[in-house]
């Protein structure tokens, strides 16, 4: 039995076990049972953990404190498992907050000041594609183009190669283990002219990255090479015949194969070289219509992916888009996939190659409805208060959060007039703190939204149970990062 499984049968049986003798009424005595946890590691290793007894008397006044204790512990741990699970931003994004963002955690339950260091910043460096996927980018003389608008009025940018090293060196004076993310939210990183010099200079620095892409443009032996530097590599395909990837991506004849090709070099080089470098492939799901044959292209992927070398086959929810309702899936449809996914993860999910889908069933359920649905719990964005969220767009803007093509939160600051350490505590970026995105965002990406339900559930419980901030930290918070590398951050 995975070891997952295992914590999670015997935290259930706990649960019921605790609740059997503290909810039933008895003339005298309860017995309490407490759950402790050591040694919370619990990436797929060896978990342990005790139970201890105790007999007392106690009131139904305590009983029903000591029932809210346990369901918030219960709760705790259902994201702890995420923390430690197979998506990529696990690391990067979700763990720091039970690292060196724990004492910034405390400080906002406790109502005290604080500025997060960056530990994670997406860097987007420029606008063209090679690709023009029909759920992305927009070109306003064309209706039935996607979410994000791209520019008309003047040339699609690139971030300039000078500029780009000098955000990389500021990331590094704020925390020298920022993890940097090269995406684009309407463009290809791969394309960047400058993207050998880009790379060494992120690996002459020791800045962990990942890479997102959709693999054409990695037909270069010299940019696979340093790939296997990235912690991760994220090839984004989403369909399995080449019908599909034609139509879907506009891509021409023979991409999807060129893309598999390139994919496979990347896994050779990475046992040749004992990289530990992470091969993701992701699908975003559709209605069935956007399938040459059907959802069955869920499991296509995910064979064709583990076959050549990838680690993990992410599924995720596109996101709402209330202008092309023949792109929201309906309700049956979502069950139907992810029973689909349910079964590719009995079949293939395994230490070696991992099935996740993104959002659970009732998460994709919620993505198909408008924003108004109440996805977004968090009444502010704590993610880009805690440093994990803020994106460098290839117009120099520092932006709130990776979304910017849509309705969010905003610009933080100029990069081409500022570097990024005077941004960090400027006033334009300290007053965005104070909005709400409930009121304000179209959409939140999987990963924010994650990271910021978790700290507003935390901020919630905190204030309902006194113990459970000292619980978590006694058995789950690891310094691992340690102090020495993030640096002080003026206010």
């Amino acid at each position: 039995m995975k070891s997952s499984t295992f914590l999670q049968h015997l935290w259930t049986v706990t649960l019921a076990t605790a609740l059997f003798f503290n909810l039933s009424p008895r003339k005298s005595q309860t017995h309490i049972v407490t759950f402790v946890a050591h040694g919370a590691s619990f990436n797929n290793q060896a978990f342990s953990c005790e139970l201890k007894w105790t007999t007392t008397s106690i009131s139904k006044q305590d009983r029903s404190r000591f029932a809210l204790r346990i369901r918030l512990r219960q709760e705790f741990m259902n994201y702890f498992k995420v923390m430690h699970g197979p998506y990529r931003y696990a690391a990067s994004k979700f763990l720091p907050l039970l690292q060196d963002k724990w004492s910034d955690l405390k400080a906002l339950t406790e109502g005290r000041d604080f500025l997060s260091s960056p530990s994670f910043l997406e860097i987007h460096l420029g606008e063209p594609c090679n690709f023009a996927c029909d759920y992305c980018r927009q070109d306003p003389r064309n209706r039935n183009m996607g979410l994000r608008v791209i520019p008309l009025a003047r040339p699609e940018m690139f971030m300039p190669r000078q500029r780009v090293f000098k955000l990389l060196e500021s990331a590094h004076r704020l925390n020298t283990r920022t993890e940097i993310r090269y995406s684009g939210i309407i463009g290809e990183p791969g394309l960047h002219p400058d993207l050998i010099e880009i790379l060494d200079k992120t690996v002459e620095l020791g800045l962990p990255f990942g890479f997102t892409t959709n693999g054409v443009p990695l037909d270069r032996p010299d940019v696979l090479r340093r790939l296997t530097k990235a912690a991760w590599v994220h090839f984004s395909m989403d369909g399995a015949t080449e019908e599909t990837y034609m139509k879907r991506k506009h891509a021409t004849k023979g991409d999807l194969e060129k893309v598999l090709r390139n994919e496979r070099k990347l896994a050779d080089l990475i046992l040749e070289t004992n990289s530990k470098t992470r091969i993701i492939v992701s699908l975003l799901l559709q209605p069935k219509s956007y399938y040459s044959q059907g959802f069955s292209e869920i499991g296509m992927l995910c064979g064709m992916a583990r076959e050549v070398g990838a680690d993990t086959f992410e599924i995720k929810m596109q996101h709402y888009d209330p202008r092309h309702p023949e792109r929201v899936m309906a309700r049956e449809e979502v069950r139907e996939a992810y029973g689909i996914i349910d079964e590719l993860g009995k079949r293939y999910d395994s230490r070696d190659y991992r099935v996740y889908p993104v959002q659970s069933l009732q998460e994709a359920l919620d993505k198909i409805q408008p924003p108004v649905a109440g996805i977004i719990k968090a009444k502010r964005c704590w993610v880009n208060r805690f440093g994990l969220s803020s994106t460098a767009s290839p117009l120099s803007e520092l932006q709130h959060c990776c979304q910017y093509a849509m309705h969010t939160l905003g610009i933080q600051g100029n990069l081409a007039r500022n570097d990024l350490v005077a941004i960090w505590s400027s006033s334009d970026r300290l007053r965005t703190f104070e909005f709400d995105p409930r009121r304000i965002c179209d959409v939140c990406s999987p990963s924010d939204l994650w990271a910021n339900n978790f700290i507003q559930w935390l901020l919630d419980s905190a204030d309902k149970d006194n113990t459970l901030l000292p619980w978590i930290e006694q058995h789950f918070v690891k310094r691992d990062l340690s102090e020495k590398n993030l640096r002080p951050v003026s206010t």
